[in-house]
């Protein structure tokens, strides 16, 4: 059993760069992948996501890349064009001379002029993406394990809870049949006090509808028989939280007709109980892959 929630985060060199993948993980119906690249790394998009895939079903994930200095990503290349440069002195003399003008233009200006200088910028990084992939495939590992242990901690929580309602619905079932056997027992008492046969076919009758009206056999056998699924459920490998939340929801119905139908105050405040024991269970489950 795995958690939803995890963490996982690894650093590395790439050419001498300071390098983070960062992966972080919540619940969510679904399996959706979001990266946070650099523009020189948007080309590592799809692997990382087909690289999730494989380390997780559910959930939420954001995969970030980051470095240390963002700034040693690029080399940067500087050329400088002399013959340019000299055209650009020889006009402003010829300018200078015949407009009569002062000053000279200094090397400040000058390289600030069109086409003095160019520079050229190259990716320190390009070629590098295995490197990265190396990394980003720890980080995923590192979150895996996070979850796995979150999912631990999960299954033992959510084994009490199963062990809860186990015992509210066994209390349920007693308390059931003391409803019966005191209506067994009204019944007689009345039945002595009724001579005719027609009035003893009434009082039993009534008996009866009353019986059939509070009867919760089937509720609490479908219910112990999801409790039992889901603790099965839980021993088998692979994702699980989907079918958990379904049984979830059959707890909760099973348990509202227990309530709509019962027949006196013990079984309405254990029903009570159970509805709670129920709704932790299912926050639980929200957490699980």
């Amino acid at each position: 059993m795995k958690s939803m929630t995890g963490f996982g985060t690894t650093q590395f060199q790439v050419k001498g760069i300071s390098s983070q993948v960062t992966v972080r993980t919540v619940n969510g119906r679904y399996l959706e992948v979001r990266t946070h690249l650099p523009r020189e790394l948007q080309n590592l998009e799809i692997e990382l996501k087909n690289l999730a895939k494989k380390y997780f079903q559910r959930g939420t994930v954001d995969v970030s890349l980051q470095f240390a200095n963002s700034e040693a990503l690029s080399d940067y290349k500087v050329d400088l064009d002399r013959d340019l440069a000299r055209q650009w002195v020889q006009e402003a003399k010829k300018l200078k001379s015949s407009l009569k003008l002062e000053g000279d233009l200094d090397l400040s200006s000058l390289i600030g002029l069109p086409g003095v200088i160019k520079t050229h910028k190259s990716s320190r990084i390009e070629g590098a993406e295995k490197s990265f992939l190396k990394g980003a495939l720890k980080a995923f590992k590192s979150c895996e394990d996070f979850r796995l242990k979150e999912g631990q901690a999960l299954q033992k929580n959510i084994q009490q809870l199963l062990s809860q309602l186990e015992s509210v619905v066994k209390k349920i079932g007693g308390e059931q049949k003391k409803l019966e056997q005191e209506v067994s027992k009204k019944l007689k008492t009345d039945m002595v006090g009724e001579v005719t046969v027609e009035g003893r076919a009434v009082l039993e009758a009534r008996a009866s509808e009353g019986l059939d009206r509070m009867n919760i056999e089937e509720e609490l056998t479908r219910l112990s028989e999801h409790i039992k699924a889901v603790v099965k459920l839980i021993a088998e490998k692979g994702p699980c939280g989907k079918k958990m939340d379904f049984y979830a929801q059959e707890f909760l119905r099973e348990t509202n007709t227990i309530g709509s139908k019962s027949g006196c105050a013990q079984i309405t405040s254990l029903v009570v109980e159970g509805k709670s024991l129920i709704e932790s269970f299912r926050e639980q489950v929200q957490n699980i892959e």
